[in-house]
């Protein structure tokens, strides 16, 4: 399966999940658009101000976190000019950026292996997409309004009220640690006590206990300040983590109405990447084909034409032994990912559009191999090694190894797939060393953002 950035299992729900870092000194800046009427994909510059003062910031070490970014790009540590204005970039996304709840904040460090950690509260409760289908979404968050940060991978809170704002505190956090990721930021309400909120969200990311879940999300529903989408996200991600973990037990009991219940919720809602995401996981970890495919099937009957939903459902059949409908999946799926990359199609999914056509390649060899036709796979495994697509290295490894298994790759094929596997090891070797070096640069920690 094509992993879908945007709709992964692992994905922190958008209007819910915000972490921004930065770099420079003490202290923290808004960012307002200089131009305002600036269309999508035009170059634009940003005024960062102090958020107390609105002064501009001039002569000011900054890293802008903003939508358009280039999550594979290492970040590094610009200047403001005198007029505390940044360089230009291009914005790719349809943010009304003069907005003080837009999802654009500057967050500024100290060294010291230490990072701090700011976060912008009016973002955790707004959601552009929940916004245009009517719903009243709060972006503006009461002066002292009380929060929770919660890092799902240390099982850590950080609690207080934001300013005046809607900003948090700042906070001192290890550079490179654990806090880099994982991180929610909760507008709490109803009297909610951090100690309270900290046991609801531990409940809410039990992959064992759907009981403990449904304790947590009723908490949450109650206590915390959420939109219907991010509520439902809970519901998503609780299914997905189930599917994953092979210990817990999805037939019987609580998980399978949690997993019932995240299923209908997408079939009512008619949210293909859901359906999409649930089918698939179903078919790949649990081998529950007759479960997954109905889902697959209704994600395309959304969205017919989606390269990755298409990718999906064909690996699923050819794992279930259906050569021939899952080759027919397979290059359609090239086909709209082609279409995709000619057309600039691939929105915020990937930043490397050759990424899911060589996927489909290599799909198609296994596809081929299995149906015991050596001179096609052959031919699509040196399509996807062509390609060049270094975060397909996963997928082309698998499908090489099963190939190799059965003594059908060429010898053509094995050379090239070194040469591959060295640019890909090059490749990877330069942005880690280029991240290390932006860390270290005047002993001050600087990280990479996170992939939604």
């Amino acid at each position: 399966m094509l992993k879908n950035n945007s709709c992964s299992f692992s994905r922190r729900w958008s209007g819910l999940v915000l972490f921004v870092v930065g770099f420079g000194c003490t202290g923290a800046a808004q960012a307002k658009r200089v131009n305002p009427n600036a269309l999508p994909n035009q170059q634009v510059q940003y005024v960062l101000t102090d958020p107390v003062s609105d002064l501009p910031l001039a002569n000011t070490p900054y890293v802008l976190m903003t939508p358009h970014g280039n999550k594979e790009v290492p970040i590094k540590p610009m200047l403001t000019d005198d007029k505390g204005r940044t360089r230009e970039v291009k914005e790719a996304q349809k943010y009304d950026l003069t907005d003080p709840a837009a999802p654009v904040v500057l967050v500024q460090a100290e060294g010291n292996g230490s990072q701090l950690l700011l976060l912008n509260l009016n973002d955790a409760n707004r959601d552009p997409t929940e916004a245009d289908a009517g719903e009243v979404v709060p972006s503006h968050v009461p002066k002292a309004a009380p929060y929770m940060i919660w890092n799902k991978d240390s099982n850590q809170a950080l609690c207080g009220r934001a300013n005046a704002q809607g900003f948090t505190q700042a906070y001192f956090v290890p550079a490179n640690g654990v806090w880099n990721e994982g991180n929610y930021i909760l507008h709490l309400k109803n009297g909610a006590s951090c100690a309270d909120a900290r046991v609801a969200m531990a409940e809410l990311n039990d992959d064992m206990d759907s009981d403990a879940f449904e304790r947590g999300h009723a908490y949450a529903r109650e206590h915390f300040v959420l939109t219907n989408k991010q509520a439902d996200g809970f519901v998503y991600e609780h299914a997905s983590d189930l599917i994953r973990n092979p210990s817990a037990d999805i037939e019987h009991g609580a998980n399978k109405r949690a997993l019932e219940r995240a299923i209908d919720l997408a079939k009512g809602k008619r949210d293909a990447a859901q359906l999409n995401m649930l089918g698939y996981g179903l078919g790949f970890e649990r081998h529950a084909y007759k479960r997954s495919l109905p889902l697959l099937t209704e994600a395309l009957n959304i969205e017919p034409n989606d390269c990755y939903y298409l990718n999906s459902k064909g690996y699923v059949l050819m794992r279930q032994g259906d050569l021939k409908a899952s080759r027919e999946l397979l290059q359609a799926s090239d086909v709209a990912c082609q279409a995709a990359r000619i057309h600039g199609g691939t929105e915020v999914r990937d930043q490397d559009p050759a990424y899911p056509i060589a996927v489909n390649y290599a799909h198609l060899a296994e596809n081929y191999g299995l149906s015991g036709d050596v001179y096609m796979a052959n031919e699509f495994l040196n399509r996807a090694l062509k390609e060049g697509a270094v975060r397909a290295k996963d997928e082309i490894f698998e499908v090489l190894k099963n190939l190799g298994e059965k003594k059908m790759v060429s010898d053509a094929n094995l050379q090239l797939f070194a040469l591959y596997l060295s640019y890909v090891e090059k490749t990877e070797a330069k942005n880690k060393t280029a991240v290390e070096g932006a860390t270290k640069k005047n002993g001050k920690a600087v990280v990479k953002p996170k992939g939604q």
